[in-house]
């Protein structure tokens, strides 16, 4: 009997499991979660790739390194250390870089030498994922003799909140491959929406946390992560908002186990994290996944504010939603129009919304806002969870290209997803929560340029303002009260837009606007007002009601004392006697152009897209429950304004 298999024989004696028995996990249980792995491969390591290790670690415990521990290294003082691959700063200097930032000057030695696990702080758009990206590579390629025959093994696993923002890292990866012959290593997604099945092991994998713990309860596809050597969190505290910090947990769980199958279990695993904010329960994860001793660098003094310096914060006060929304899209226009290279992101709350203003945007297009020639040089693009992988691929990637567009979207491009040359980013009401706005804001003014960042808020809604400045230190550099409103809004009201899109739309945003009272201490009878003068607005009738099943109604909280607002079937609860208005419900006809659903695919924008069912403000839209109600057999019109009122 060989050796090896002596070795291998004593392991399952001390496991409990009888000495000449075959692999099998019926000999003991396993803690539920957990991964039953293969333990004989643990003593293969040749005498060769023993050394090899002892090497790497050696290097990696060097003076020269370990003397720039707590040091703002740069470029040339990292080319010069010994353990530092020179291909990956010939890489970076090709991209047109000539020093670090200070996130990546402070953070890249310790990834490297801290084995208790790095906690890093640091605003977006400061260079944080190549921080991580260069020592992550750098690990990689040291270790890559170990995937050599068999499946080899992943070296580095770094996960991320959404796919777009794990696309992106993989994108930055790349820029060093692909900058540099002699750099290889594979770089590989584990996300929803994709085909990519991970069968041999890449040395690297960007993973997203719900497709990641489902894959890992593979046996097999645990055993790829048995030496691993990093272990990236990035944007950690929009993984803990996201409610992610269960799968987290398992994921660590199931890591560990894996790495009870590592070929040579003294190397370490590193744990690195990144979060624009570190407060009580980032930290209570750090603890919990790296240990009390953990690396804290903070790349974010005291006294700067949360949004960049660079960029030129404006509020413009209207007086109601509508008058917001008519504003926004009134300068974006004439941006577009008069702006050479004018790039901006207008974010919008929910998958409804998303989908209507850039319904509107397109329609002002086609309206003759912007001339054909602009149009042709800009991408008017929209983005949001529930549009297909390859839908958000080609908006993410075309807007990153354009020199000139605008982007409509969700948050889901709030963290992490960076675009070029983004010149101007667009709010149009708060935000659900303070830190949303500073990342929102981050998206301009990246990499060192400059940026602008526009907020238009209601009268009702100056309080979140006055929240900006006290929780964050954010100061507006001007102040404007809008007055354009009778010239805007002749050009607004062109545009043609659908009854059942704009009811959608408002009961989405009223679930919203709903849910931001609380908070920011608003005043939710004016919320009500605003919501419903936005929904009259749109139409062009001064009387319609928002019409809302009971149940709804009740759930959401709302009041409506006097019947003003919505039409409610049987009257407003617990106020029967108030005057319902007219007993014909829904508002309907006004010279409408009458269609049917089959011939409306634009409605819904280029891809015919309507989101359905979905919880706005924690409140599950009843769309479906009044769709076939027979008093409101126009939903399905389009708005027109040649009989207003």
């Amino acid at each position: 009997m060989s050796h090896r298999r002596d070795i291998a024989n004593d392991a399952r004696i001390i496991e409990g499991k009888p000495k000449h028995a075959p692999y099998s996990t019926k000999y003991w249980s396993l803690p539920q979660g957990s991964v039953s792995l293969p333990t004989a491969r643990a003593f293969s390591v040749s005498t060769k790739a023993f050394n090899r290790y002892k090497q790497i670690e050696s290097a990696h415990r060097s003076p020269e390194l370990l003397a720039l521990n707590k040091e703002d290294i740069t470029i040339d003082t990292l080319s010069q250390v010994k353990a530092f691959e020179p291909k990956i700063v010939k890489a970076f200097k090709k991209l047109g870089y000539e020093s670090f930032t200070p996130v990546q000057a402070r953070s890249i030695v310790p990834m490297m030498t801290e084995e208790n696990g790095v906690v890093c702080r640091a605003k977006t758009g400061t260079g944080k994922t190549m921080a991580f990206v260069i020592p992550t590579l750098q690990t990689t390629l040291d270790y890559s003799f170990e995937n050599k025959g068999g499946r080899g093994k992943v070296h580095t696993l770094v996960i991320a909140p959404t796919r777009d923002l794990a696309m992106q890292i993989k994108a930055e990866y790349h820029k060093l491959l692909d900058n540099e012959r002699g750099l290889r290593t594979r770089v590989q997604l584990c996300i929803g929406g994709t085909s990519d099945r991970i069968i041999s092991a890449p040395g690297i994998v960007i993973a997203t946390p719900g497709r990641l713990e489902a894959n890992l309860r593979n046996p097999s596809f645990a055993s790829l992560f048995s030496d691993l050597k990093y272990r990236v969190y990035d944007e950690a505290d929009r993984l803990l908002d996201q409610g992610f910090e269960e799968s987290l947990m398992n994921i660590d769980d199931m890591l560990r186990d894996a790495r009870e199958g590592g070929l040579h279990k003294a190397t370490k695993m590193r744990s690195v994290l990144f979060s624009a904010t570190v407060d009580e329960r980032v930290d209570s994860f750090a603890k919990a996944t790296m240990g009390e001793d953990y690396r804290y660098i903070n790349c974010v003094s005291k006294d700067e504010q949360e949004a960049h310096e660079n960029i030129n914060q404006t509020l413009i006060k209207t007086k109601n939603n509508y008058e917001s929304h008519v504003a926004a899209f009134a300068d974006m226009f004439r941006n577009l129009k008069e702006k050479p290279g004018y790039k901006a992101i207008m974010f919008v709350p929910t998958v409804s919304g998303t989908d209507f203003l850039y319904n509107i945007l397109r329609g002002g297009a086609s309206a003759g806002f912007v001339d054909r020639r602009t149009l042709r040089n800009s991408s008017l693009l929209k983005l949001h969870g529930k549009l297909s992988q390859g839908r958000r691929n080609k908006s993410t990637e075309e807007f990153r290209n354009c020199k000139s567009g605008i982007l409509i979207c969700t948050d889901v491009a709030a963290r992490g997803m960076d675009f070029k040359n983004v010149t101007d980013v667009i709010q149009i009401c708060p935000s659900s929560e303070i830190a949303d706005y500073v990342h929102k804001v981050g998206r301009t003014a990246r990499a060192g340029t400059s940026g602008n960042a526009t907020l238009y808020l209601s009268e009702y809604e100056l309080p979140y303002a006055q929240a900006l400045r006290h929780s964050r230190g954010i100061n507006f550099s001007t102040e404007v009260d809008y007055e354009n409103m009778t010239e805007d809004v002749a050009l607004f009201e062109k545009i043609n837009l659908y009854e059942a899109d704009i009811e959608d739309y408002v009961k989405s945003y009223l679930g919203f606007a709903r849910g931001a009272c609380a908070p920011y201490n608003l005043n939710k009878q004016a919320m009500v007002s605003n919501v419903a003068n936005l929904y009259r607005s749109f139409l062009q009738d001064p009387a319609a009601k928002i019409h809302m099943s009971s149940k709804t109604f009740l759930q959401m909280g709302l009041r409506d004392p006097r019947g003003e607002f919505f039409d409610i079937p049987g009257g407003i609860p617990n106020q029967r006697s108030d005057s319902r208005g007219s007993k014909g419900g829904f508002r309907g006809g006004y010279g409408r152009n009458q269609r049917t659903d089959r011939h409306r695919s634009d409605r819904h924008g280029s891809d015919g897209y309507r989101s359905g069912g979905q919880k706005y403000g924690g409140y599950k839209s009843d769309r479906y429950s009044d769709r076939f109600d027979s008093r409101r057999n126009d939903r399905n019109s389009k708005r027109t304004f040649d009989s207003r009122y």
